[in-house]
């Protein structure tokens, strides 16, 4: 019989918001005589004749990758953007109008709003007037009857935008509890490399993943669902990986989890790995469970390891703290029982809950552009329901969803909280770790799709502003012992993985710059961009490139390196940074 004893637990806290900044700086001019303003038909000329165009026009032409007429759009919204103001038309009866600047003592900050807020409550959060938080939303080409009506979501986010405001949606604490529904537990499991985790979770879902994975490292976030045996239910679980290359990874998965399994093998014991991954539980505030595996090896010294691991903080039940440790071999069996027991009795008293209707709410895990589907994302929802059709925003992107697949790779057409799913239908492919909404339409969806991207841009823009002109070309850069490269990887954790793990590899005398990551297959345009700034081009878990493209590349002089083992593409570029040895292939 299983008891509560095997697992004594202290109470955990943690969360989050969102970061970043709006668009704009908060402030937006417009008519002040009457209660909404709508756009002008001549609004787009932003007060001007065009003259400006021109201008405009060349600054944009020097932004590759896009045609000239979306260029000028964009650099004219980021510009207005930039200076923090909208302006709307003064209307024109023959007396000059006021004006007054609207803005939000909340600019530059966060705001916690209540799902469900009125007009009038959602003002007050800002600290604004209806009138003119009115006449912000006439500008976006919304509008409310009453000061009463509900602000949807959505609206919210591109009034947040607007005014430079983070806008964090939290749950109505006044919302009927019967609308609340038991949710499944989220459970990362992470440690160090080779320690166990996959085989572990092969063995805990009774299938074969670990074969599958280059070099018996996992090189994904996989998320799943595993029945538990004897009706007690089931729990999602994260498979992150366990090299130091993906700690990146590592932390989305910390960060989007209610219980963590830290993997600590009986034989090796602590290793450099199983401190970061610690560290990351520990800092998303999430109770956590050792595991400690491959007890079933000759070599493996339980005591010694469980003393290692109490070296690092952690407060083993046994030495009288709170955390459990359960031996476990995944070969054999023993001890997966008593580690399914420990785990449902956490989420047991961690009585996780969340609403199934209303605001839909999720995480990117991971990202990739697949070659018969398109954009395709790996996510777990928090909140609400997803359904088929549905429009939403993920990141910067957005998109109507055509088909939505779970864990098993099976078609459905819903996706509940705490369910692995796969979305097919966006526009473009999002980055991991982007948040994933509802929006009532696509034209909505795509507002605050630009206005995202505008954010995004702007920032970009500034940074780049600040980069000294002679690190510009690539020819200065290899005269100051700095060389450039690009990377493409088959989903976009792995792409940033792989960067920040390459970034490490700069001596005093050479320093590496990732110029460009990308998603996908190698391209003629990857080739094109290596050639004109004198890059190699690392393609990890990629496919080989054609024989027409190999050609390319040997033609423009670029170097191609794929590799499906990090390790190999570490040690290579490694090489090539010391003594600039010929690239190859695995």
């Amino acid at each position: 019989m299983w008891t509560s004893a095997r697992c004594d637990k202290k109470a955990y806290g943690g969360g989050g918001g969102r970061g970043g900044a709006g668009r704009g700086s908060g402030k937006a001019e417009v008519g002040y005589k009457g209660r909404k303003l709508g756009k002008s038909s001549d609004d787009d000329s932003d007060g001007s004749d065009g003259s400006g165009d021109d201008d405009r026009s060349k600054k944009a032409s020097k932004r590759p990758g896009l045609s000239a007429e979306v260029q000028v759009s964009r650099y004219r919204k980021v510009e207005r953007a930039g200076k923090g103001t909208l302006r709307s038309k003064k209307k024109t009866d023959g007396d000059a109008k006021e004006t007054r600047s609207l803005t939000s003592p909340k600019a530059g900050g966060s705001v916690d709003v209540s799902e469900g807020s009125t007009l009038s409550e959602f003002a007050r959060k800002l600290e604004m007037e209806v009138i003119d938080l009115e006449s912000v939303l006439g500008n976006l080409g919304e509008s409310l009857a009453s000061s009463e009506d509900v602000v949807p979501t959505d609206v919210m986010e591109l009034v947040g935008l607007e005014l430079n405001v983070d806008i964090r949606v939290v749950a109505d604490p006044n919302a009927d509890a019967a609308q609340l529904v038991r949710r499944r537990a989220i459970v990362a499991v992470m440690g160090h490399v080779d320690h166990g985790k996959t085989t572990l979770l092969d063995s805990l879902r009774k299938t074969s993943v670990a074969a599958g994975e280059a070099g018996g490292i996992t090189q994904h976030i996989g998320a799943f669902v595993v029945e538990l045996p004897g009706g007690h239910g089931s729990l999602t679980f994260l498979d992150t990986p366990g090299h130091a290359a993906f700690s990146a990874m590592r932390q989305r998965g910390a960060t989007a989890t209610d219980i963590a399994v830290l993997v600590v093998a009986a034989d090796d014991g602590v290793m450099p790995q199983t401190r970061e991954a610690a560290a990351h539980i520990q800092a998303a505030g999430v109770p956590m469970v050792v595991a400690l595996t491959k007890i079933d090896r000759e070599n493996a010294d339980p005591v010694r390891v469980k003393n290692e691991i109490s070296s690092m903080g952690i407060a083993l039940e046994e030495f009288g703290g709170k955390v459990q440790c359960v031996p476990v071999s995944a070969i054999t069996g023993a001890g997966l029982s008593d580690l399914e027991e420990c785990l449902v009795l956490e989420a047991d008293t961690l009585d996780l809950k969340t609403s199934e209707v209303g605001k839909v709410s999720g995480v990117v895990l991971e990202a990739r552009l697949d070659k018969g589907q398109g954009p395709t994302a790996t996510g777990l929802l928090e909140s609400g329901t997803l359904k088929t059709g549905s429009h939403v925003v993920v990141g910067s992107q957005y998109g109507r969803i055509r088909s939505l697949r779970d864990a098993a790779a099976k078609t459905i057409d819903t996706v509940g909280p705490s369910e692995p799913f796969e979305l097919i239908g966006l526009k473009g492919v999002p980055s991991a770790g982007d948040t994933i909404i509802n929006v009532d339409s696509e034209s909505r969806a795509k507002r605050i799709s630009e206005a995202r991207a505008e954010r995004e841009a702007r920032i970009i823009r500034d940074a780049q502003e600040v980069i000294p002109e002679t690190e510009q070309t690539g020819a200065d850069v290899e005269e100051r012992g700095h060389l450039n490269v690009i990377i493409k990887a088959d989903v976009q954790g792995t792409a940033e993985a792989v960067r920040d793990s390459l970034l490490g590899l700069s001596t005093d005398a050479v320093s590496l710059k990732v110029v460009y990551i990308g998603v996908g297959a190698i391209t003629e345009s990857d080739i094109s961009l290596g050639a004109a700034i004198g890059a190699p081009v690392l393609g990890f878990n990629v496919r080989d490139p054609p024989n027409t493209l190999a050609k390319l590349a040997k033609q423009k002089g670029v170097r191609i390196v794929r590799h499906r083992v990090i390790y190999h593409l570490l040690d290579e570029v490694g090489e090539m940074l010391t003594g600039f040895a010929p690239f190859g292939e695995d």
